[in-house]
């Protein structure tokens, strides 16, 4: 398994995370960092997001096609 995000392979006791109706993984890192966008997101904390999203950003060495298009899809600054 390897994240969609940053690209990096699971190791033997590493964590995985699917999202996106189970199209993506994640590894727990890029998984911690798309939850806090999401509560920023939801509590309106656009300041917290942007830094947030970010460290996604920097995260994403080599984001797989489909991330980048679920995350375009769950962008809440498009709406």
């Amino acid at each position: 398994m390897v994240c969609a995000c940053c690209g990096v392979k699971k190791k033997l006791f590493d964590m995985f995370y699917s999202v996106g109706d189970g199209k993506i993984d994640l590894c727990s890192d890029c998984w911690d960092v798309t939850e806090r966008l999401r509560s920023d997101a939801a509590g309106g904390e656009w300041e917290l997001y942007e830094i947030h999203l970010h460290q996604l950003k920097k995260r994403a060495k080599n984001p797989r096609p489909e991330f980048l298009s679920w995350q375009s899809e769950n962008d809440p600054s498009r709406a």
